[in-house]
């Protein structure tokens, strides 16, 4: 093997190290993002829970229109 394919070599798996050690950060990162307390820095931004349980609460009331006759405008 010649120096600079060693050397070549080196590098892209430094780059791979990097790469998986910023991607671990990320990771470990989200969860603190996401389930901060909800008014803290993120504005009025939903995350996903928000999302699914406005969703949800929507649903219940449409079933529970619909069980008394009534329609959801």
């Amino acid at each position: 093997m010649e120096k600079g394919e060693k050397t070549k070599r080196d590098r892209e798996e430094s780059g791979l190290a990097s790469g998986m050690k910023m991607r671990n950060t990320i990771i470990d990162f989200l969860p603190r993002l996401l389930y901060s307390r909800s008014n803290t820095d993120l504005g009025s931004r939903e995350d996903a829970f928000d999302i699914a349980m406005e969703g949800v609460l929507r649903r219940f009331k449409r079933q529970k229109m619909a069980d008394r006759g009534q329609r959801l405008v």
